[in-house]
């Protein structure tokens, strides 16, 4: 089945799949695609299917592909997401061992925070050369589940 696919003002590729079958999948992308955008026309198949990174997709040299950078930032931007509610925990196990004076459990608290801080900038997401690296370069022991498992 064809798809119209176009790159809208946020940068992120836009995929319409036509359901009408009295319009011709161009009457379709003539009706659907704004005014002034550029569009393409791909087979179902040419799409890719791991869409864990679908906001980082481009078009080019007649495929679609996964800018890499883009889903770089797209993992940091998640890593910091899933995090602030992790400093905010760690806040509070800071505060009780304050409190209690517990030097040690101050330490493994300042300790887990600044990991948290640190892990957009994991080497292991720099280095990834393409989604199944980057995908694994997301820290379980600190950060929890998987989201792109």
């Amino acid at each position: 089945m064809a798809k119209i696919i176009y790159t809208n003002d946020n940068g992120n590729m836009v995929v319409i799949t036509p359901v009408s079958t009295e319009l011709t999948v161009e009457e379709i992308a003539a009706k659907d695609v704004p005014a002034g955008k550029s569009y393409n026309i791909v087979e179902d198949s040419n799409l890719p299917t791991d869409r864990s990174f679908r906001n980082a997709w481009i078009f080019s040299d007649d495929i679609i592909q996964v800018d890499m950078t883009k889903a770089k930032d797209l993992m940091r931007d998640k890593i910091r997401e899933v995090r602030k509610d992790l400093l905010a925990s760690e806040d509070v196990t800071f505060m009780r061992a304050v409190e209690t004076a517990d030097a040690d459990a101050q330490a493994a608290s300042a300790a887990r925070k600044q990991a948290l801080r640190d892990a957009p900038l994991a080497s292991a997401i720099s280095n990834a050369s393409n989604v199944t690296a980057l995908k694994a370069a997301w820290d379980t022991s600190l950060l929890g589940a998987n989201p792109y498992n």
